[in-house]
């Protein structure tokens, strides 16, 4: 995974052996092709009764060809929030704000779009690190803006415990559920819950995401396991691709995260959770 930082208007780029500058641009290039081409799985976990405070954890699932051409950036604007974001090179994508926000995304294939007015994913996740710093201020955020790309369904929480799902369709403004009264998590994978948003039937896909989300719940709901940083770990590495719950086939873990809103630290799995091991980012 390559890793950028950003301070002021000073950039310093660090790549892996065997990358090369050159590499980087022609990903940034061509990446609105390849793009298209890209096949995304995803979950996404935020524990709000985690001893020390909420914790976000994320896995990033892709299509074997898409494991090289993912990005870590950590930025430290003079004229905004410091952020730590991860995805595709050429696109923000999910991450954390020095204000305490925390955002997480899995890819959610509806079987119908509703418009073809809106905007990208990528734009919208860039305003919600640098202008909000509470899942309310996301809520109202969102409620101006109508949402056109691939479909997705993202967790917002933030350092007071508060979290909502929201589900991007095309066409729509995202739709926000916010966590029940009765729950202390809330998770997500590649499946749409809005009944009014019909999920796009693709057995295998599906069922990959049932038997992910399947084993968070019942570990979660059941309370089979503590709210913890190492529980939250644990439960990342089961539901990897391949892991406990899922075999070896199409999608593999790229990387996993898990964010911690109140010290505003990332720590990060640069592959498979299962296989290599985390290393921790500070704002």
């Amino acid at each position: 995974m390559l890793r950028i930082e950003t301070k002021g208007n000073w950039r310093q780029m660090g790549c892996q052996v065997g990358e090369t500058f050159r590499d980087v641009m022609l990903g940034y290039r061509f990446f609105n092709e390849v793009k298209e081409r890209m096949n995304e799985g995803c979950s996404v976990i935020y524990l709000a009764g985690a001893a020390g405070g909420p914790l976000l954890g994320r896995n990033c699932d892709l299509g074997l060809a898409s494991l090289d051409m993912q990005m870590c950036r950590v930025s430290q604007p003079t004229d905004g929030p410091a952020t730590i974001a991860a995805s595709f090179v050429g696109m923000l994508g999910p991450g954390l704000n020095e204000y305490g926000l925390v955002i997480g995304g899995a890819s959610a294939h509806a079987a119908k779009r509703f418009g073809n007015e809106g905007m990208p994913s990528a734009i919208l996740c860039h305003l919600l690190l640098r202008d909000c710093r509470t899942v309310a201020e996301v809520t109202a955020l969102l409620a101006q803006h109508k949402f056109l790309g691939k479909g997705m369904n993202m967790i917002m929480g933030d350092a007071t415990g508060a979290s909502t799902l929201f589900e991007f369709v095309a066409g729509l403004t995202p739709l926000g559920t916010p966590r029940r009264d009765d729950r202390d998590w809330q998770a997500c994978t590649n499946f749409t819950f809005a009944p009014e948003i019909p999920n796009r039937p693709r057995a295998d896909y599906l069922q990959s995401a049932y038997a992910r989300y399947g084993r968070v719940e019942h570990q979660l709901e059941e309370r089979r396991i503590p709210q913890s940083f190492d529980a939250l770990k644990q439960l990342l590495s089961e539901i990897a691709e391949p892991g406990l719950c899922c075999t070896e086939g199409t999608m593999r873990t790229g990387y996993s995260t898990i964010m911690d809103p109140t010290r505003k630290t990332v720590h990060l799995a640069p592959g498979n959770p299962n296989e290599v091991a985390y290393e921790e980012i500070a704002l």
